[in-house]
């Protein structure tokens, strides 16, 4: 029997009612119940007073309470156990009229009705607790929730906060807390026409922001002042992480702060403003270190294709404004999905992700799509070294602004800053398309790069338009392209290679494409090593040189004395390519050539079988070149 607990003791439910003098009872008197501290005689101080049935529900009785001869109060002739649901005062009188007992307050409790109130909305109330003195008292520090208490009352104390209703925000500084999204929290963020709005502003390090809603209010294209979801400040300390969703704002975070994480974010119809050329971004940086955009998606038109509030970038990794020396260090944008077709207006000729002042930025396994410019890196206000672009796929992006620039990859550096140096373009799938069948004044390309050394491009696919440059250089040196397969179905397409400015030290290997290689504008490229044979065709007839020169090896050509013919080669054929060159004369029986090779300049000398130079101005010979690497 070890299992049974006794711990209820039988006992009459009903009181005996005895004289205050005399232990006899209060025969034929009168018991009435009223509010604490005052007479319940009174009628207008009674409350009420119930009889229990044996279901449990209570009948309502009139004042007062009868008591019979054996000191019990009967209802009805019956003795009843009368109860009320609050404390009261109780006063007795004997069948005389005069009062025997009066308690100003009394607070007396049956289990089954204690256990009502303890089940009640108020029943934490009777519980004291050795914290804060009830446990209503801890609960309300507990209860974290804005349906619980109000938003700001949760942000006096550092604890954390549960969004589970509608809230309107201005610029709500933020402290080091976890504020956290419910199913039917939501957060929209008022504009306002003379400042700029930071939504959750967060101010120190260590914040979590988890699955929050977070929208702007009316924010348009046309304001002029920004109106942002959340602005990170804190720049050092605990790790930031934000994991919500955001809407038709000027930017779902704008960060000053590092060690800031950006995971599985779903952004929307973020809006750029033209008055001030700023806005529309999911994510905006401004020279913060160690920053991780991960798993994020975004929607630049917001899921309404006819939708006027367009974003520009999903990724901003800006420089600081006004100070140089304040770069992005070790930012990684790794696995994210940003929609950017529907590209009709021209806001959308913005990159789907653009950085400025960088040390070593990652940009891997993306999907961008749309847009005129996936990924573009500048160097203008700060330099740019040691980026990393690797296992993207640049899908749709498409070339329909007249004069805007539309590439994969554009890297570029303005003549004040120094090369965008060290970096890798890697593993990447290009796959661009033409609104228009007319060229504009800006090619489309796979690859840009405008003021550039020191980098790899490689191991990637490219399927774009035939008006289209797989990849273009300007003013670039030192520079690896190798392992690149490309085709276009469009008759008549432009090379694979575009040149401009001074280029020097570009090496090319396995390039598989149904393109040439290059066009004339190879001239402006100083020593372009390259993995295939070319061949160069010399015939001189009395004294007069033609040739066939498909490669663009030849600079210039002249007899230049007897037997003697001198060729001049174009700068991009290298000194190691033209020592290792193989000439080999024909048309007369057994011609022998021999070259001296001065700069980029061969000299051939060209003698009979008797051994006695041959005379150019009456014969008629033809030499070979043939090429390697």
């Amino acid at each position: 029997m070890s299992e049974i607990t006794a711990n209820v003791v039988i006992g009459m439910p009903s009181q005996l009612f005895t004289l205050a003098r005399s232990f006899k009872a209060v025969t034929n008197g009168k018991i009435y119940i009223g509010k604490i501290d005052t007479d319940p005689s009174i009628p207008s101080n009674q409350i009420s007073v119930y009889i229990e049935s044996e279901d449990g529900t209570l009948v309502p009785v009139a004042q007062p309470i009868v008591i019979n001869a054996g000191g019990y109060p009967v209802y009805n002739g019956q003795i009843t156990k009368f109860v009320t649901v609050e404390g009261h005062s109780m006063a007795v009188y004997d069948s005389y009229g005069a009062q025997q007992f009066y308690f100003s307050n009394v607070l007396s409790y049956e289990p089954d009705q204690f256990k009502l109130l303890l089940q009640g909305p108020g029943g934490a109330d009777y519980i004291g607790t050795n914290h804060r003195g009830t446990l209503q008292q801890d609960l309300d520090v507990i209860d974290i929730r804005t349906s619980g208490q109000p938003f700001d009352t949760l942000l006096t104390t550092p604890k954390d906060v549960e969004i589970d209703t509608a809230l309107t925000i201005s610029s709500k500084a933020i402290g080091t807390v976890a504020i956290k999204g419910r199913p039917k929290g939501r957060v929209s963020v008022s504009k306002d026409a003379t400042k700029q709005i930071r939504g959750f502003d967060f101010t120190e390090k260590g914040v979590v922001l988890d699955s929050v809603s977070i929208s702007g209010s009316n924010v348009l294209p046309g304001d002029n002042w920004a109106t942002f979801c959340t602005y990170v400040e804190a720049s050092s300390g605990k790790a930031t992480y934000i994991n919500s969703e955001f809407k038709d704002a000027t930017a779902a975070v704008n960060c000053e702060g590092n060690n800031t994480v950006f995971a599985f974010n779903r952004v929307s119809g973020m809006v750029g403003h033209a008055s001030i050329d700023a806005g529309g971004y999911g994510f905006l940086t401004g020279a913060v270190t160690d920053a991780l955009i991960i798993g994020n998606s975004a929607d630049a038109a917001g899921g309404d294709p006819a939708s006027p509030l367009r974003s520009r970038h999903f990724a901003y990794i800006s420089d600081f404004a006004g100070d140089s020396s304040r770069i992005n260090t070790g930012v990684r944008i790794i696995g994210n999905y940003a929609d950017w077709r529907r590209v009709s207006q021209a806001q959308f000729s913005a990159p789907t992700i653009k950085g400025r002042g960088q040390n070593g930025l990652i940009i891997a396994n993306n999907q961008l799509r749309g847009g005129n410019v996936p990924v573009h890196v500048t160097a203008d206000s700060t330099d740019v070294l040691r980026l990393t672009i690797t296992g993207n796929q640049f899908l749709n992006y498409e070339k329909n602004v007249t004069n805007h620039p539309c590439a994969g990859v554009w890297l570029y550096a303005t003549p004040a800053r120094d090369y965008i140096r060290e970096f890798i373009i890697s593993n990447n799938v290009y796959a661009a398309t033409r609104s228009v069948a007319t060229d504009f004044a800006r090619t489309l390309n796979g690859v840009w790069l405008q003021k550039t050394t020191q980098g790899v491009i490689s191991d990637s696919t490219m399927r774009l338009p035939g008006l289209a440059v797989p990849v273009s250089m300007e003013d670039t040196s030192r520079v690896i392209v190798s392992n690149i397969e490309d085709f276009t179905g469009d008759a008549n397409p432009y090379p694979f290679f575009a040149f401009a400015g001074a280029c020097s030290d570009i090496t090319v290997s396995n390039i598989v494409t149904n393109r040439a290689i290059y066009g004339s504008d190879v001239s402006n490229v100083t020593d372009l090593t390259v993995d295939y044979q070319r061949k160069l065709i010399l015939l001189s007839t009395n004294g007069t040189i033609t040739n066939s020169d498909p490669h663009l090896l030849m600079q210039s050509v002249s007899v230049t004395g007897a037997g003697e013919i001198t060729v001049v080669f174009r700068s991009h054929v290298t000194t190691k390519a033209l020592d290792a060159i193989v000439a080999k004369g024909n048309r007369i029986a057994g011609p022998h050539v021999f070259v001296n090779r001065t700069g980029k300049s061969l000299v051939c000398t060209i003698y009979n079988t008797s051994g006695a130079l041959v005379p150019l101005s009456t014969s008629t010979v033809g030499i070979d070149f043939i090429l390697g690497s």
